[in-house]
């Protein structure tokens, strides 16, 4: 099974920032909302070791993987977006850059970081994530 590494390197009130590494290469950047104490819909989850198992996201009708197991948290998933408040709640948004989007601090090439995200772990269904701070 597969082992990411997921290291938040920034975090300010437009959200956490960081990037997603595998066998120690980065691949893809990621971005949360703020941390605000793993408060449900508002908040990224805590910093630990999950399991993310592959499943349908009825919305889209595309699949995603969804982080298992989040203390008092359901349907946490790694998806597409930009921006944090906007496209996330508190989910980890993958991309392939930071840049900001109509002046917010935002990730952008998300479509291109997701199909990255998701060509790694085509033959897979569940991977391990460790999620570290080092801000």
């Amino acid at each position: 099974m597969k082992r990411l590494t997921l290291i938040r390197h920034s975090s300010n009130e437009t959200g956490v920032y960081g990037v997603l590494k595998y066998n120690g290469t980065p691949f893809v950047v990621t971005a949360e909302r703020e941390d605000l104490c793993n408060d449900s819909g508002r908040s990224c989850i805590p910093a630990g070791k999950y399991l993310c198992k592959k499943r349908l996201r009825r919305s889209t009708g595309k699949m995603v993987f969804e982080v298992m197991a989040v203390p008092g948290r359901s349907a946490i998933l790694l998806h597409i977006g930009n921006i944090p408040k906007k496209a996330s709640r508190g989910c980890i948004l993958v991309g392939e850059s930071y840049n900001p989007v109509g002046g917010q601090q935002a990730i952008q090439g998300s479509a291109d970081g997701y199909r990255e995200f998701m060509q790694l772990l085509a033959n897979d269904n569940e991977f391990h994530l460790t999620i570290k701070e080092v801000v």
